[in-house]
């Protein structure tokens, strides 16, 4: 299984988990089959033109794991047939050993929904781009 995870950067706080994919330059690809990681800019995933969520999908992805997610953004990982799996908060190396384990449990629509106020609302609605532009 092949499975993203958005960092802050793949430098200094390469073990961070970002907040969302849209604002991270960088993913964590973790492989289950070999047990192994490594980091790839976004811009890896999918062009400039391209939705971030369908290049997950065309490049193989088959989940995301991550601390935060909006209600509309699990809905399309869902449709695309992406498990949503929660994190060990923004801790990389816990949530890579829960994923080794079996032991993460899959983001539900009540998670999604309980998180929704979060969204600091600067954007004219939600997107599937990989990036958030205030109005």
């Amino acid at each position: 299984m092949k499975i993203a995870i958005p960092v802050v950067n793949n430098q200094d706080k390469k073990y961070q988990i970002a907040g969302a994919f849209n604002s991270s330059p960088c993913i964590c690809v973790f492989d289950t089959d070999a047990a192994d990681y490594h980091w790839v800019s976004v811009d890896d995933i999918a062009s400039k033109t391209e939705n971030l969520m369908e290049g997950f999908k065309k490049n193989g992805f088959d989940a995301v794991a991550v601390f935060d997610m909006k209600p509309m953004a699990l809905n399309i990982f869902s449709s695309l047939g992406i498990t949503v799996y929660k994190s060990v908060g923004t801790d990389l190396e816990k949530t890579i050993l829960g994923l080794k384990k079996n032991s993460l449990s899959c983001y539900t629509s009540q998670d999604a929904m309980d998180h929704a106020s979060l969204c600091p609302g600067i954007c004219n609605s939600c997107s599937t781009s990989n990036t958030c532009k205030p109005e």
